[in-house]
């Protein structure tokens, strides 16, 4: 879970980066756009590639080590058992609402993708 939170949390913020671009392109010529964004899909492979790998490294090394989660688990085992169920509770939540978020966040920039007529400019053929 702690994995995917991270996965999700990235793309959030990249998402909020990619909409930060579509509203800056929007208004610029169709033939140029189109050849941008034919190069920033290239880019976008690789960077998506090396992002994914540095997001797993980073989560490997920093949660995956033995004494980090025996330490976690100890200290909420330790509390009562109304705490350790309020912990787990907000967890979810935080699961659940990241998750939540990219959906809804990646669902609107398709939407404005459509609307503001970059697939209409990404379909054009400009050989």
């Amino acid at each position: 879970m702690v994995g995917i939170v991270w996965v999700a949390n990235a793309l959030s913020i990249f998402g909020l980066y990619l909409y930060t671009q579509m509203d800056f392109y929007r208004f610029k010529d169709p033939v140029i756009l189109n050849r941008l964004m034919w190069e920033w899909l290239q880019a976008f492979k690789l960077s998506f590639f090396l992002g994914s790998l540095l997001i797993f490294l980073l989560g490997y090394f920093f949660y995956r080590t033995r004494p980090v989660y025996q330490h976690i688990i100890s200290e909420t085992l330790s509390l009562s058992e109304e705490k350790q169920k309020t912990i787990a509770k907000g967890g979810f939540r935080y699961f659940i609402g990241s998750l939540l978020l990219v959906i809804l966040l990646y669902a609107a920039l398709i939407w404005l993708f459509v609307q503001w007529g970059f697939l209409n400019t990404f379909q054009l053929t400009t050989n």
